[in-house]
């Protein structure tokens, strides 16, 4: 009876369970129901939208996707399996690899993958098989590539950046997706790879010099789909796998040379432009991270993934795609240009300015805030197109606030056909790898130096310098650090083309000399000059020269010596860097002698060297430099007299500018601590005033009462004087510039860049220690300012002596509004610039449709005097008012319904129990 009774029991108490379960589902139910309803009624969207968008764009993806707690140091003598972590959380089964290292600058590495598909459970959740590495061919790229071992060599990883050799991975990568290996045989693919989020396909009827030819698919994937018009996407992370080409010592490519994007090769007379897309990813980021494990004791460890040394001392950074020098951009002449730029910033605006590249017929993509465009905000994207039109060295950084400061900078490198090169018997080969970025360091973050030296007693002198992101801390001759240096490999008696760009931020020129060798100058800022011969140059910030190094000295290992300049000299932080030349054949090992700041004696001559007279003993300035124009048979620019001529004197000076001496408060004499005192550099003593909606893409809504003539400001030697500094140049004409450096307050240089144009450098010349506009007048009235008009060397930055005078000219054919600014990042901040209007609003390109806008919303007074508050909400009219009122009678009635449907809910339950 007992265990009837018990059975009995349990049979009721299991049968009340499953009531139980009934009733909290059902109810449950109605719950989830009226509360998908609300929603749906309120918002018009569904409920949950499912949105995959990666936390950032790598430079670098592949087996090494590790993450950090699974990255495991890959040994030279045994194989490693590591799990790799996905984004979206899909992790990867094992990937197997194994490393050999040969000896001295050649360093291989034999990866084998085995990658299986991954799959969602689809028995759980109905969602479809996705491999990581299956391809949907017709729009959508869903995973990373697979590539056929016998027509693509992977980039592992370019580990020894000393010896600039990359990581190569040969050996096949297996994959148990069929769906691939037969999309792979429909669309006869042999190579496969992706590179900043596009995807490349070579197809079988393609050559294997690595050289481009026909056949070459270009699917574009956006990361952020509504960023962009792309008609395809993916939301996986891209891996880059590079391909490299045979050896040929003519010029052509060498086997150690990274194909990093199909739009890097060789240039060729007659082949048709290719469309070149990149993906750039600005984000704040750190020097000497996590990622970088061990990098201040082991060298290897700074060849990490997303590990960025810098000189190894620890700072926050901006930076695309997680490397300094970003992304490098290296086509040829006329290809299209596309950059879709993501901004990752937690609360900056960003943009990207192409310096040195003209923006001819897209004035548009020139990349500066409030002149040609509005800032790209936090978490979204605009895309920059342009046609490289005109061939050089070039570079992009950022153009807002200080982020070009702390590491938003790469290299823009267009290449013309050597058939068209002038200097082309000069020179043997022009590679990649001997592109040399080099610029000012900080030991921290842009913006705080930036308020601290105008706010408190901060300086704004840089401690160190990077030469292609790398370098050591070093206390005149003493090394703090000890991270990898810049290494650049050539072999003996090959004729190299290096290309020299001064990505600087400060007032801090470089002085560079190469041990043992001299460089035969050939280019300035994209104009060609006639070769000539220098044992040391000076670049200034925002400079670019291409030389040629004749690798004629003994097999070894040489200094290449960069020495900072005026901020960065002896007085102040005595900023120096190196990188090494190897040649093929040295020892895996640094040059014997000493770095310091002072070095051994430079020899002469001393090409731009700075604050120097004409003429003076060992030395090369600008103007005695000469051009080589096979294009121009007449250039307007060289005319006996400019059809405009503009004086633009400036210094520092002791204003109250309201930014940081506000008058009456803390004006610049009320502040008794001297290191406080900050004097302010001033064209014609007015500050610029940066609009507040672009010049150039909202035009028509242009106030013009912001605009102002300097030379009809009253009382700007008392007061502080800003306005919007724009001069409107009449389409076609020649303009002179005369620039002064009066000299008085500091010992300085100032180096200026043009956007939209290229300028001849006429004149220049230092009259002493210190000079004034009214001395300069006279001197030019005598007809004793000297100019040069036959060859003059066409550049589009230059800086001008202290105490002195530089005469720029350039020929207003390119329409739009033009910035004209000091490139040293603090004073363009604090408003040492100009714009100049070239051309009617008419004769402008019409603006690109959609085009974002941006600007300032304040409502007349009238309207805000009669705007009514009504429970803390503005009263925006009748019309509002109506619309509110039938939403607060839809509210009220969908509320309403919502109760109705749960009693009947409840009361369905309570029957179903009973």
């Amino acid at each position: 009876m007992y265990a009837i009774l018990s059975v009995g029991t349990s049979r009721n108490l299991c049968y009340a369970k499953r009531k139980m379960e009934v009733i909290v589902h059902m109810l449950l139910v109605c719950l989830v129901s009226t509360v998908s309803i609300s929603d749906a009624r309120n918002t018009g969207k569904p409920l949950y939208h499912h949105i995959s968008v990666p936390d950032h764009v790598s430079k670098d993806r592949g087996v090494e996707e590790a993450s950090n707690q699974n990255h495991t140091a890959i040994s030279s003598t045994e194989a490693e399996s590591v799990t790799a972590d996905f984004p979206g959380g899909i992790a990867a089964d094992t990937t197997t690899l194994t490393a050999e290292t040969p000896a001295k600058t050649q360093r291989w590495v034999d990866i084998k993958t085995s990658v299986k598909s991954q799959r969602w459970d689809d028995s759980k959740t109905s969602t479809p098989v996705q491999s990581q590495r299956s391809v949907e061919t017709s729009t959508t790229v869903q995973s990373q590539r697979s590539v056929e071992s016998s027509t693509t060599v992977k980039n592992q990883r370019l580990a020894d950046t000393e010896t600039s050799k990359p990581v190569l991975s040969q050996g096949p990568a297996e994959t148990s997706s069929s769906s691939e290996k037969s999309t792979d045989a429909q669309l006869g693919v042999r190579t496969r790879y992706n590179i900043d989020g596009y995807e490349h396909l070579f197809n079988d009827t393609n050559s294997t010099d690595g050289q481009q030819d026909d056949g070459v698919e270009f699917q574009h994937h956006s990361f952020h789909g509504d960023s962009t018009d792309s008609d395809t996407e993916t939301t996986t992370e891209p891996e880059i796998e590079t391909t490299t080409t045979p050896a040929h010592h003519g010029g052509e490519w060498y086997d150690d040379t990274p194909l990093h994007h199909p739009c890097l090769r060789e240039c060729r007379a007659g082949e048709a432009p290719m469309t070149c897309h990149y993906t750039f990813v600005v984000e704040l980021y750190y020097a000497m991270s996590k990622a970088c494990y061990n990098c201040a004791t082991n060298a290897s460890d700074c060849d990490r993934h997303d590990c960025i040394p810098t000189n190894g001392v620890k700072r926050p950074i901006i930076v695309v795609n997680r490397t300094i020098p970003g992304p490098s951009i290296e086509v040829c002449q006329h290809d299209r240009v596309i950059v879709d730029v993501h901004n990752h910033l937690m609360e900056e605006t960003t943009s990207i300015h192409w310096h040195g590249h003209h923006q001819r017929g897209s004035p548009y993509m020139d990349g500066v805030p409030f002149i040609t465009q509005c800032p790209v905000q936090p978490r979204t994207a605009f895309r920059y197109s342009y046609d490289a039109a005109n061939a050089g060295t070039h570079f992009w950084h950022s153009h807002s606030g200080c982020q070009r400061t702390d590491g938003a900078v790469g290299n823009l490198i267009i290449r013309q056909p050597r058939v068209r090169d002038v200097h082309a018997h000069l020179y043997d080969a022009d590679l990649p790898v001997h592109v040399i970025n080099v610029m000012d360091w900080a030991h921290e973050l842009g913006a705080a130096m930036f308020a601290a030296h105008y706010h408190s007693t901060g300086d704004n002198k840089p401690e160190s310098i990077l030469v292609n992101g790398r370098g050591r801390y070093f206390n005149d001759s003493q090394q703090l650090t000890h991270t990898p240096l810049a290494v650049f490999n050539v072999q003996q008696n090959v004729r190299y083309r290096f290309r020299l760009i001064n990505a600087g931020n400060q007032n801090c020129p470089l002085e560079m000399y190469i041990e043992n060798h001299t460089m035969t100058i050939i280019n300035s800022d994209g104009g060609d000059i006639e070769p000539i011969e220098a044992a040391t140059l000076v670049s200034y910030a925002g400079e670019r020269w291409d030389f040629v190094l004749n690798a004629n000295a003994s097999v070894g290992n040489y200094w290449i010596r960069f020495k900072g300049l005026m901020d960065c000299d002896e007085r102040f932080t005595k900023a120096h860097q190196a990188a090494i030349l190897r040649y093929q054949g040295a020892p895996d090992e640094e040059p014997g002698s000493k770095l310091s700041y002072h070095g051994p004696v430079k020899p002469h001559p001393k090409v731009n060297a700075m604050n120097v007279k004409m003429g003076e003993h060992g030395t090369v300035s600008i103007p005695e430099l000469t051009a080589v124009n096979t294009m121009i048979t007449e250039d307007p620019n060289l005319k006996p007299v400019a059809d405009h001529q503009f004086y633009i004197a400036y210094d520092f000076y002791p204003v109250d500018t309201p930014h940081y001496h506000k008058p009456h408060f803390y004006g610049f004499y009320d502040v008794q601590n001297k290191k406080e005192r900050v004097y302010t550099p001033q064209f014609n003593r007015v500050s610029m005033h940066m609009p507040s909606e672009p010049l150039l893409s909202q035009r028509d809504d242009i106030n013009k009462d912001m605009f102002c003539d300097h030379s009809k400001l009253n009382n700007c030697t008392s007061q502080s004087c800003h306005c919007t500094n724009v001069i409107k140049i009449p389409l076609g004409d020649v303009v002179e510039l005369i620039l002064i450096d009066e000299g008085h307050t500091y010992n300085a240089n100032h180096p200026f860049h043009l956007h939209g144009h290229a300028f001849r450098v006429v004149g220049m010349d230092r009259l002493g220690e210190e000079t004034t506009l009214q001395q300069v007048r006279s001197l030019d009235k005598a007809g004793r300012l000297k100019r040069k008009l036959t060859s003059a060397p066409l550049k589009d930055t230059v800086t001008v002596p202290d105490g002195g005078y530089t005469i720029i000219r350039f020929h207003a054919t390119n329409p739009g509004y033009w910035l004209f600014h000091c490139h040293l990042e603090f004073h363009v901040e604090v408003g040492m610039a100009m714009i100049f209007q070239v051309g009617e609003h008419t004769e402008m390109p019409p603006v690109p449709p959609k085009f974002p806008t941006c600007g300032d919303y304040l409502p007349s007074a009238d309207a805000d005097s009669r705007a009514a508050v009504v429970d803390n909400e503005i009263d925006f009219g009748d019309e509002y008012r109506n619309g509110r009122k039938s939403a607060i009678n839809a509210s009220t009635t969908l509320h309403r319904n919502v109760l109705l449907l749960a009693v009947v809910c409840f009361l369905t339950v309570f029957k179903s129990v009973t």
